[in-house]
């Protein structure tokens, strides 16, 4: 395995795609200082998943993505990929070659692929595990980790030989086991107290099934006699249904003799109507006329008087226009002698004005000549200016480079302050860095008071653990009980439910429809409505089997629902159809008072759409307080309806009283039944509110024990954390050592850069003078330039004085020639309007002539009409006096009609009250029928719902057998609450505690079997470190007398007793020193120490490929060549990648590329080197 290339897009400072293609042996990649090479690692360690940004010189993820400079623009994503030659295997992947790539976009999403499958970043960290490369690996040698090596903790050196001893999955396993283990012993816990409870509710529901198992027997024996009395009972109504119905049949018989007399009566009725409206209709016509022919004879008389003093006036008019001509004859021979005179005048105009235009030729082409030379004039001033504005603009220029001079001067000034300042702050950082020892010191003592708190806090924690244990046994049991509960209300409401859903309690034929689920069809009015818990009695018995009609959508739908019931002879049912029946026109209006509720229809909820159906049954029935105050009603008011007092007495309106005690029939069932699912359902909200709390409780206590849990494991593991903390602290020291040594670099180049901005400063200043040099010899071609312009104005003004002076005299003349002009143009105008006056005079003559002639033959016209008119007034008289003779006859004949009428209503009145008074009789029977049919129908329902029950035949009397079916139900009393579920929960609650044992079972073997596993993979880690460690200690010392002048190097276990978590020391005695410090070395002394371990770690287990940044910085030249000669030895095993300034290192590269960058727009390339 070894790496063939690196592709880097966008990645910091490598603004476009590059591709670096390596070979095996050593590859050095050089170039100047800033150019971009250390780039090229921290893309390597971002690529391995690198997550802190400081570790790759960033401060956040942005920081990695081309910010763009001069003309380039910012990328919007950073793109890196390793392309690695797998052909031996060695990553645990199928492929030959794989390509790992990382990617980032401005929003700081971050995407990991192998070759172009998108994964997880565990997916690229386990492929590297092991094997020497990764972030935190051997591998990868950055800026100063070489000495950070050897000042690194006992912690971190294990680290290192663990990933050389191959055993970092093995650890990674042995993590997931531990916390599986602790995931398996809270699961065990847990269900060892849910197992008690369950065996505990197992024998408890034992003994409610046995209780059951009675109840059923004692229940079937029982149903056994129902079925039989029912059926006896059902069988002597049915006898007694007929008699009652033959009655009701004669009843409806009478009524339709009664009804037919009345319909007779009520046609005549509206004959008798209708003639007295023809009637009526004729005498309003012919009165209509009447008046006509009055108005038409009054519009006759008004239209021949304005006639007569039409024909008046036109006489007038002719006498008036005979007048008007002969003034407009002499009118118009004035006019035409007037034109004459003008005729003179405009001849001796035009003579004039030709011997002026001859003259104004001349003296306009000499004015033309002046302008000329006062326009050249006036170019050459204007030329002057414009050359004055250029050396203006080149002035201007000038003083911008002086602005621009005492800009860069005053920003010199100004970074020169800046580097003082920033030399300031590295001094204060030199004294900070020298403090930070003593601060450790007294942190290392902060952490052992931590720890002395932590052990307190432990021991609280476990004493807090066990009172939640026994608030978690309490929450749990107080759960299950309101489980329980809740369970058998929720199974009572199902039941009664799945009674309602089946329409259980409703007439036969009623449940027959409903059940078929016909469209059109709304429901029961009792189903329908929402009474108040006060009204249902009085309504009940005022509506009784009305409760059960059906509300249909219409006549074709009840016709349906009708032969349905035939069909399946399923009894008889009433209907409602919407579009058929009529409810009063006039509702009963009663307002609430002392007694007095209203009429039912107000009293009920309903739906807008069924509200025809709803008067039409409830408006009839009035609710009040008592028998006594419904009698006050039915004296004292018109309501002809029925009225019910709240115990559910009746008053009919016949004033028949029915009341007494009342028993249960098939409506209030039905109302109890919806009565209890309403508190069914309202017990079910409140037990599951309470078990909400209880479980939310539970859940609390059950989160609260796991947190302290959790809290004794975290303090468990605070120790190790807080020695950890404390070699951190070391390692911080050993950092802030190295920025120390970075900050005295940082005050020299401060220094370069301070001379610098001086000697730029002294450059501007000269810049600055000999641009006010130029300033002023720019200043005296403009005072010359000035000076010649203004002779040239005065000439100008001279010849602009003589030019106004001659366009003056000239004016005068001209003035003379517009007058005479003008003069003409308006004797042109008279002479025009001249003639069209006498054109008008002309057309006036010739319109009065017409209007004279007009005029005559109007008045002939209406001398003739005035005489047509006379004659019509005539036959319009004679007309009317006709008519006034009919007007009387028919005023006559509609009160002869009026009186039959009266007659036929008094008839009618008297058959209604007899077809009320036998409707009273029928309703009775009616109600007799319906209470039958209700009780046949209920008997009937229930002899269905025991359809599967036997039915024995009685062979004692009735009431013996009521007896022995009472002494039955209590026997059945007497066993009380019974749990009908008990049998199935028995079985169910045996089930689960049977499942819950198997599960405690499989979860104890899971415990062991992870127990085992752990102490497997603890002894595979130290076995493993054991040999890894042994044999990088011996190849230490043998790198350690290589190239540290035969010096001696060993690793040394911390605690030799704890393999599997002991830190290691190096330890490093030169040649003729004692054993020291090794923060004590030199920095060439601990770099060759770093090198040492990492060449001792390579002759264990070399990695593929390696990265070093700058390794040989700290070396001397024999050094860097011992270093090289190491390399060397290890290229047939490891590739390396350098990046490097040293000389002897490129040439013993075998391959060689240089980085350069773009300063203005912060752009690294790469170069390939040929060798």
């Amino acid at each position: 395995m070894y790496l063939k290339a690196l592709e880097v897009n966008g990645f910091k400072s490598f603004a476009e795609k590059v591709r670096i293609d390596f070979t095996k042996g050593i590859t050095s990649v050089v170039g100047p200082n800033g150019s971009g090479k250390s780039n090229i690692l921290d893309s390597i360690l971002w690529v391995l998943g690198e997550q802190s940004y400081k570790n790759i010189r960033a401060k956040e993820s942005q920081d990695v993505i081309f910010s763009g400079g001069k003309n380039k623009k910012e990328k919007t994503f950073a793109e890196v990929s390793l392309i690695i030659d797998n052909s031996d295997f060695t990553l645990q992947h199928e492929a030959t070659e794989i390509k790992v790539t990382r990617y980032i976009n401005r929003k700081s999403d971050n995407f990991y692929f192998i070759n172009d499958q998108k994964v997880r970043l565990k997916d690229i960290q386990e492929l590297f595990l092991d094997t020497g490369v990764g972030k935190s690996a051997y591998s990868v040698i950055g800026q100063g980790k070489v000495e950070r090596i050897v000042g690194s903790s006992s912690l971190e050196i294990r680290s290192i030989i663990e990933e050389a001893a191959g055993i970092k999955k093995v650890k990674l396993r042995k993590s997931e086991a531990v916390k599986k283990l602790e995931k398996v012993e809270i699961e065990i816990e847990k269900i060892t107290y849910v197992e008690k409870e369950l065996y505990q509710n197992y024998k408890n529901i034992s003994k409610q099934a046995e209780k059951a198992i009675k109840y059923k027997e004692l229940k079937a024996e029982s149903e056994k006699l129902k079925k039989s009395i029912y059926k006896t009972d059902s069988d002597n109504k049915s006898i007694e249904l007929l008699y009652i119905k033959e009655k009701y049949e004669q009843n409806e018989e009478l009524i339709r003799e009664l009804q037919e007399k009345f319909d007779t009566y009520e046609k005549d009725l509206e004959k008798t109507i209708e003639d007295r409206d023809v009637y009526n209709e004729k005498y309003e016509q012919l009165d209509v006329q009447n008046k006509t022919l009055e108005k038409e004879l009054e519009l006759l008389g008004n239209n021949r008087i304005r006639l007569v003093e039409r024909i008046k006036n036109l006489d007038k008019e002719i006498n008036d226009k005979s007048t008007d001509i002969i003034y407009t004859l002499e009118k118009k021979e004035q006019r035409e002698k007037k034109i004459e005179e003008l005729g003179e005048k405009e001849i001796e105009l035009n003579s004039f004005l030709d011997d002026e235009e001859l003259n104004n030729e001349e003296t306009s082409k000499f004015i033309r000549e002046k302008e000329e030379k006062y326009e050249e004039l006036d170019n050459k001033i204007r030329a002057s200016k414009e050359k004055i504005l250029d050396i203006e603009v080149e002035r201007v220029k000038f003083l911008n480079n002086i602005e621009d001079a005492d800009r860069k001067e005053a920003s010199i000034e100004k970074r020169v302050k800046q580097v003082e300042a920033e030399y300031d702050e590295k001094n204060i950082e030199k004294e900070e860095l020298e403090k930070a020892y003593k601060l450790l010191e007294s942190e290392k003592e902060t952490i052992e008071i931590d720890k002395r708190v932590t052990d307190d806090s432990f021991a609280d924690y476990q004493t807090k653990q066990k009172e939640v244990e026994e608030k978690l046994k309490e929450a749990l049991k107080t759960k299950d009980n309101s489980e329980y509960q809740l369970r058998n209300i929720t199974s009572k409401l199902d039941n009664l439910k799945r009674v309602d859903e089946s329409n259980e309690g409703y007439f036969k034929g009623v449940k027959i429809v409903m059940n078929e689920e016909i469209s059109g069809v709304y429901g029961p009015m009792l189903s329908l409505v929402e009474i108040p818990d006060k009204f249902v009695n009085a309504i009940e018995s005022a509506l009784g089997n009305s409760l059960q009609d059906i509300v249909v959508e219409n006549g074709q739908v009840a016709k349906k629902c009708i032969e349905i019931l035939k069909n399946k002879k399923g009894g008889r049912a009433s209907f409602l159809p919407l579009d058929l029946i009529k409810p009063p026109s006039v509702l009963f209006n009663f307002r609430p008072e002392n007694g007095v509720y209203g009429t039912a229809n107000t009293l009920v909820a309903y739906k807008p759409e069924i509200r025809k159906a709803i008067d039409f049954v409830f408006d009839k029935v009035l609710i009040v307080e008592d028998m006594e105050k419904a009698v006050e009603i039915q004296k004292n008011s018109n309501f002809r309806g029925t009225i019910a007092t709240l115990s559910g007495d009746i008053l009919s309106t016949s004033g028949r009283m029915t009341g007494g005690e009342t028993t249960k029939s098939a409506s209030s069932i039905i109302f109890e039944r919806k009565k209890e699912l309403k508190k069914l359902e309202e017990e079910i909200t409140v037990l599951k509110s309470s078990y909400e709390l209880y479980s939310k409780t539970y859940f609390e206590i059950s989160e609260k024990n796991v947190e302290y849990a959790n809290k004794i494991s975290e303090l468990r593991e605070r120790k190790e954390k807080l020695y950890a903390s404390l070699e951190s602290k070391k390692t911080e020291f050993n950092e802030k050592s190295f920025a120390y040594n970075i900050a005295l670099k940082s005050i020299e180049t401060l220094k370069l850069e301070l001379q610098e901005l001086n000697e730029n400063k002294t450059e501007y200043i000269e810049k600055r003078e000999n641009a006010i040099i130029e300033i002023e010899k720019l200043k005296k071609s403009i005072e010359n330039i000035k000076n010649e312009t203004g002779l040239l104005e005065n000439e100008r003004v001279e010849a602009k004085e003589f030019l106004e002076k001659y366009r003056n005299e000239n004016s005068n003349k001209r003035m003379v020639f517009a007058a005479k002009f003008e003069e003409r143009k308006q004797l042109f105008s008279t002479l025009d309007n001249f003639a069209n006056e006498l054109k008008d005079i002309e057309e006036e003559i010739k319109k009065l002539e017409n209007q004279v002639s007009d005029a005559k033959k109007e008045k002939v016209e209406s001398e003739t009409k005035s005489e047509e008119l006379l004659k019509e007034i005539e036959a319009k008289r004679i007309l009317r006096s006709k008519d006034n003779l009919e007007l009387e006859g028919y005023k006559f004949k509609v009160k002869e009609l009026e009186k039959e009428e009266k007659r036929l209503i008094i008839e009618i009145k008297n058959i209604e009250t007899d077809i009320v008074k036998e409707e009273n009789k029928l309703n009775g029977t009616k109600e007799k029928i319906d209470k039958l049919e209700y009780l046949i129908a209920d008997l009937e329902e229930k002899l269905r719902l025991l359809e599967e029950v036997e039915l024995v035949e009685l062979k004692e009397d009735l009431a013996i057998v009521k007896k022995n079916l009472a002494d039955l139900d209590i026997k059945i009393q007497g066993l009380g609450y019974v749990n009908l579920l008990a049998v199935d929960e028995y079985e169910s609650a045996k089930e689960k505690y049977e499942f819950l044992y198997n599960q405690k079972v499989d979860l104890v073997d899971s415990k062991k079997n992870l127990e085992t596993l752990i102490k497997e993979i603890e002894d595979v880690v130290k076995n493993s470190f054991k040999e890894a460690y042994d044999e990088i200690d011996k190849n230490f010392n043998y790198m350690c007398k290589e190239i540290l002048n035969n010096s001696i190097g060993n690793l040394s276990l911390l605690d030799e007793t704890d393999l599997l978590e002991s830190g290691v020391e190096l330890m490093v005695k030169f040649k003729n020193k004692k054993y020291q410090s090794l923060s004590l070395l030199s920095g060439g002394e601990k770099s060759m120490v770093a090198v040492a371990l990492i060449m001792a770690i390579f002759m264990y287990k070399p990695s593929p490929f390696t990265f070093f940044d700058e390794i040989e910085a700290a070396l001397d030249e024999s050094n860097t060549k011992r270093l090289l000669r190491k390399l060397k030895e290890f290229t047939d095993r490891s590739q390396f990648i350098l990046i490097t300034h040293n000389k002897h290192t490129m040439k013993e590269s075998d391959q060689l590329y240089g980085v350069t960058m773009n300063k203005e727009i912060g752009e690294s390339k790469i170069l390939s080197v040929v060798l």
